[in-house]
C-alpha cells in the first residue's frame, strides 16, 4: 500500500499542465492559501474565472474559510483513481450526449471536484443568501431535466428541508450556480457562431462544442447531488421524516434505490471519495500529517484503505470510520471487515463489476 501523500507525488501535472507539488500544497502553514491558488489557477487557465466567482463578498468568505485542502486532496485522489473510473464515466456520459473523443476525465473532474464545495461557506453566512426562485428557474431544470438524477421537485423539497434546519444545502446551490455560470460563459464566448457550418468554435487555445452544454449539466447535477443524503428504510425515524417532507424517493428500500456506479458514475466517484477524504475532518493534525498516515491500494474493482495508530487516536476517527462502514447503506458498494496488514488497520471497498 502507498500513503495518500506518496500517491499524490506520483501525479506530475493537472489539467491545463498545472504542476502538482504535494510538498508545496500540504506541507506548512501556507497550505490553505496554496491550495486555494491551485484551485483558482484552473479556472483562470480555463478562462472560467467568472464561473468560479459568485460575488466579491462571498468569494472573500470562501477564500478565508473554504475547504481548500480538502478540495485539492479530493481532486488528487480522483486523478490517482482515474484508471478505475474513467471508462464508467465516459460510458455514462455517452449514454446521454456525444462525447466524440473530446471529453477528458481530468476536465470533467476538475470542474466537478474543484467547484463542489465553493458554496459551503454560505451555511455560515446565512440561509437567505440565495433566492430560491432564482435558483430553481435555472435552465438546468428546463432544457436539461432529462440528464438529472431526480425530478426538480426533489431538489426543491430537499432544499426546503435543509432550510428548515437553518442550513442552506451547499451542494444544490453550488450545482445550479455552476451550471448557470458555465452556460452564460459558453453563450458569451460563442455568440454569433454558426454551429450548422462548423461544429467546433475555437478561441485561442480553447475549443467550444454544443455538446459542452449537456456536459455542464451532467457535471452540475453531480455537484447538486453530492450533499443530498439518502436514508435507509431501516432507520424508521429518519425515513419517516423524509416521507413527511415529500422526500420518500430518497429512502432506500432495495439495492436499486442506492447510488449506482453504472447509472451515475461521476456522482458515484465524487460521493465515494468525498466520504473517504480526511483532511476536512481531523482538527489536530496538519494536512501532510494526515496524508502520510493514510494508505491506499487500487485494484481493478476495489480500493483498500489503511491507517496508522496516529489516525485512530484522533477524536474524529470513529465518525470518519463509521461514514465508510455505512457506505453500503446508500451506495452500490461492499465494505469488508476491518483487517490488519503490517502496522495498519485496513478496509477493502469492493466496487460493482
Amino acid at each position: 500500500m502507498i500513503s495518500l501523500y506518496d500517491s499524490f507525488s506520483t501525479l506530475k501535472e493537472s489539467y491545463y499542465n498545472i504542476s502538482i507539488d504535494p510538498v508545496c500544497l500540504f506541507s506548512d502553514s501556507m497550505s490553505d492559501i496554496r491550495c486555494y491558488n491551485f484551485i483558482n489557477e484552473h479556472f483562470i487557465k480555463g478562462k472560467k474565472k467568472k464561473v468560479f466567482s459568485i460575488t466579491d463578498e462571498y468569494m472573500d468568505a470562501y477564500k478565508e474559510n473554504g475547504k481548500h485542502r480538502h478540495t485539492v486532496s479530493l481532486y488528487l485522489m480522483g486523478l490517482y483513481f482515474k484508471d478505475i473510473f474513467d471508462i464508467s464515466i465516459k460510458k455514462g456520459m455517452s449514454n446521454h450526449f456525444c462525447i466524440c473523443g473530446w471529453q477528458d476525465f481530468e476536465y470533467s473532474w476538475y470542474l466537478t471536484c474543484l467547484y463542489h464545495d465553493v458554496v459551503s461557506c454560505v451555511e455560515k453566512i446565512g440561509k437567505e443568501y440565495f433566492i430560491k426562485n432564482d435558483l430553481f428557474s435555472s435552465n438546468l431544470f428546463i432544457q436539461y431535466k432529462d440528464l438529472l438524477r431526480f425530478d426538480k421537485e426533489i431538489y426543491e423539497k430537499y432544499y426546503d428541508y435543509r432550510n428548515k434546519r437553518d442550513r442552506v444545502d451547499h451542494g444544490i446551490a453550488a450545482g445550479i450556480k455552476l451550471f448557470d455560470s458555465l452556460e452564460k460563459s459558453f453563450n458569451d464566448a460563442t455568440n454569433g457562431h454558426r454551429w450548422s457550418e462548423n461544429a467546433t468554435y475555437r478561441h485561442g487555445n480553447l475549443y467550444w462544442r454544443q455538446e459542452h452544454l449537456p456536459h455542464f449539466a451532467y457535471i452540475a447535477d453531480a455537484v447538486c447531488c453530492h450533499n443530498i443524503w439518502l436514508v435507509n428504510a431501516n432507520d424508521k425515524e429518519k425515513s419517516d421524516i423524509y416521507t413527511d417532507n415529500g422526500l420518500g424517493q430518497l429512502v432506500v428500500h432495495k439495492e436499486e434505490d442506492k447510488l449506482q456506479l453504472s447509472e451515475y458514475p461521476l456522482q458515484y466517484l465524487l460521493c465515494l471519495l468525498d466520504t473517504i477524504e480526511l483532511t476536512k475532518r481531523f482538527r489536530n493534525l496538519d494536512a501532510k500529517g494526515i496524508l502520510e498516515n493514510v494508505y491506499i491500494q487500487k485494484q481493478e474493482n476495489s480500493i483498500k484503505i489503511g491507517w496508522t495508530s496516529l489516525i485512530k487516536s484522533q477524536p474524529e476517527f470513529f465518525r470518519w470510520y463509521s461514514s465508510i462502514m455505512t457506505l453500503s447503506e446508500w451506495m452500490g458498494i461492499i465494505v469488508g471487515s476491518c483487517f490488519h496488514k503490517d502496522d495498519l488497520c485496513c478496509l477493502e471497498l469492493k466496487l460493482p463489476v
